[in-house]
């Protein structure tokens, strides 16, 4: 496992199984010039200015005694002053002295509040130990699939420590699950959860994930073409990344199907259209059952029937789809007395309440 125990950055491979033993906080490794005391007075007289450089360079200082006395405290309070101003190597290197408890109280937690916020402006250093705490469970709860997300962003970064992690932790969560993390960072992108959101990242990994034959990453790259949201956008290829994916992921059958009803980069084919809402509805997803009570309801692509509509409806808020009990209430208004004696035939067929289904539509 990763464990931290100094400043320096090592892996070691036990005789048993995955990484044990020493990862680390990666801290950048300088090797200063020997500063004479007038340097040290200058860096000082910057850092009172408020010079975050300085202010970065004074934490150093005492940190290493370089042409100083060594104080733990003072090397954190001239950190502190600069990730105050945002400087992410500063961040990165308070955090350290939090996680190790060195000049200040030691405290996980606090430790990973600094990595994040250097790790949010691309620190790889930042990103490493952020994953290094989610690895250990330090300071936030354990996940080695959490950790080989933020070890895969510091390799990408330049981390010259996060390689062996990314090697290590990837034979012990197994192929689909680091296949699965490159869809999970570019949503950390898309959706600005623990990333600053940067939709033209987003697309990046979900390529990645493609690369890899992902069906999630076709399906969430392809939503991205289609919209024009951090790509140019374009029809043909979202079209393609779905049906790529259909043979075995039924979000990508719906997207086959969106495709088809409102003609894009394709000849509009309502019927083919309803055919695969059809085949993603029998593997489960939600909106193809929205979209299969829409039609049956206008009669596209389909017979109209306001039973069958309905009876889609129904699934769909049955699975949570919250807007389909308007829609299923706007159906029953217009139904006939023989369709609503066909409706509660088929309800009870299901083993429903006609009564209750239409108070409440059904219990999910």
């Amino acid at each position: 496992m990763f464990v931290v125990l100094a400043l320096a950055v090592s892996l070691v491979q036990s005789s048993g199984n995955g990484v044990v033993g020493q990862a680390s906080a990666a801290q950048e490794t300088i090797t200063p010039a020997k500063l004479s005391s007038s340097e040290v007075v200058q860096l000082q007289s910057k850092g009172e200015a408020g010079n975050a450089d300085a202010q970065l360079e004074l934490g150093r200082v005492y940190q290493d005694g370089n042409g100083v006395s060594r104080n733990d405290e003072l090397a954190a309070n001239w950190y502190r002053k600069a990730a105050d101003q945002g400087n992410p190597a500063a961040q990165n290197n308070l955090g350290i002295m939090y996680r190790t408890g060195s000049g200040v109280e030691k405290s996980k937690e606090e430790a990973v509040n600094w990595y994040r916020r250097a790790a949010l402006q691309g620190h790889a250093s930042a990103m490493f130990n952020l994953g290094t705490a989610y690895y250990n469970g330090d300071g936030v709860p354990s996940s080695e699939y959490r950790a080989y997300d933020w070890f895969l962003l510091a390799q990408e970064a330049g981390s010259s420590s996060a390689p062996d992690a990314v090697k290590r932790t990837a034979d012990e969560i197994g192929q689909k699950a680091s296949i699965d993390a490159l869809a999970e960072i570019a949503e950390m992108y898309e959706n600005g959860d623990e990333l600053p959101q940067n939709r033209a990242e987003a697309a990046k990994w979900y390529r990645k994930g493609v690369d890899r034959k992902d069906p999630l990453a076709m399906v969430r790259l392809a939503s991205l073409l289609v919209n024009g949201v951090g790509v140019p956008q374009d029809y043909a290829q979202a079209l393609q990344l779905c049906q790529a994916a259909a043979k075995e992921y039924s979000p990508a059958r719906f997207c086959v199907g969106y495709f088809l009803q409102h003609g894009l980069g394709v000849k509009q084919d309502a019927a083919e259209a309803a055919k695969w809402y059809e085949k993603s509805a029998a593997g489960g997803h939600p909106p193809a059952y929205m979209a299969l009570g829409q039609m049956y309801w206008k009669g596209e692509g389909v017979k109209a029937d306001p039973v069958e509509a309905y009876l889609w409806f129904l699934d769909a808020y049955r699975a949570g789809q919250k807007s389909a009990k308007s829609f299923g209430d706007s159906v029953l208004k217009e139904m006939t007395a023989d369709e609503n004696k066909r409706l509660d035939k088929k309800l009870r067929e299901r083993h429903f309440d006609p009564k209750r289904v239409r108070e409440t539509m059904g219990t999910r």
